[in-house]
């Protein structure tokens, strides 16, 4: 799984979208019934959405060892 779809996967569960609203914001939003089918651009705009929402995705920090 790739970056973006990762954040969208968080996002959904930090702002608490349960399966159904999840797939119907994509419907709504793009057509789509899968996050998977989103292009790059799409999965930027539904990221863009959910901080709208309220998500603030945390940047990674390396793992030191």
């Amino acid at each position: 799984m790739d970056n973006s779809l990762t954040a969208l996967q968080v996002g959904k569960q930090v702002l608490g979208l349960d399966d159904e609203s999840y797939q119907l914001l994509i419907k709504d939003m793009f057509g789509k019934h899968d996050a998977l089918l989103l292009t790059a651009q799409e999965q930027i705009e539904l990221l863009t959405r959910f901080q709208m929402l309220g998500y603030r995705p945390q940047k990674a920090t390396p793992i030191s060892q």
